[in-house]
């Protein structure tokens, strides 16, 4: 359930940029995002109906079992991975699509809006099959054919790119429900909050920080095929990463 939010953005994004743009300045549709931003937030604040107890503080007796796993730092690799191969990803495409196939803005943002439409449907499969075959066995499949369809976008085929746009949505969306289910079972429980609290910094950090910026740079020399290569090749060598987690959920001290 919490990946329909992603997913849902990944679709509407560039959709609601191709409608909005001819009508109004980039900067208008900024500020319309934010305050649509804070009236949600208002929402959530006025009706939700949340649990009314609290998360453990990140001090350093709850820091230490996260920090100290090599789990954690392992799945924090896999996190960054995986949202580079869709936010870092994705939030190039439009620019690599038109400059290399000579593609209307608008048309290609419609294009990368219907691609992640699959993605909704998608993470309910999966969900099922990390109960049916488990965790590390669909992450690391995930991560290969992920490495295979990024590499693709690199191809000079127009229509395998074009396919490649198209599935590798379909694989990106589908790491992150097992991405969850493994980071609820490296520590215990009660921690929940404080693994993710640092595991997607870091994810998203390099994921829609530098991978942006890596691609960004390499396609000012008009080599943004080679980046598509160097990352889906990074993701396929990092396929065996998964096996090394250790999904158990160690008990705390108790009084911590």
């Amino acid at each position: 359930m919490h990946e329909i939010g992603p997913n849902l953005g990944f679709i509407l994004t560039p959709i609601a940029a191709g409608l909005l743009l001819p009508l109004l300045h980039w900067r208008n549709i900024l500020l319309l995002v934010g305050a649509f931003g804070l009236l949600t937030g208002a929402a959530f604040l006025l009706f939700a109906r949340g649990g009314g107890f609290r998360g453990q503080t990140p001090k350093l007796q709850n820091v230490r079992p996260v920090l100290g796993t090599s789990s954690f730092w392992i799945l924090a690799v896999l996190f960054a991975l995986g949202a580079g191969a869709g936010v870092g990803v994705f939030s190039i495409i439009p620019t690599y699509v038109v400059a290399e196939l000579g593609m209307q803005q608008g048309l290609v943002n419609t294009l990368v809006g219907v691609s992640r439409l699959s993605g909704l449907g998608v993470i309910f499969v999966i969900g099922f099959l990390v109960d049916r075959f488990g965790v590390r066995w669909i992450m690391a499949i995930v991560l290969l054919l992920c490495g295979v369809t990024t590499a693709g976008l690199g191809l000079s085929s127009k229509a395998a790119l074009l396919a490649a746009v198209f599935v590798q949505p379909i694989l990106v969306s589908s790491f992150f429900p097992a991405g969850f289910a493994a980071a609820s079972r490296i520590v215990d429980r009660r921690l929940h909050n404080v693994t993710l609290s640092f595991l997607l910094p870091i994810g998203y950090g390099f994921g829609a920080g530098m991978v942006p910026l890596f691609f960004g740079l390499l396609g000012d020399q008009g080599r943004f095929a080679l980046g598509f290569f160097v990352y889906g090749g990074l993701l396929l060598a990092c396929g065996a990463f998964p096996f090394l987690l250790r999904l158990t959920i160690p008990e705390l001290p108790s009084g911590s």
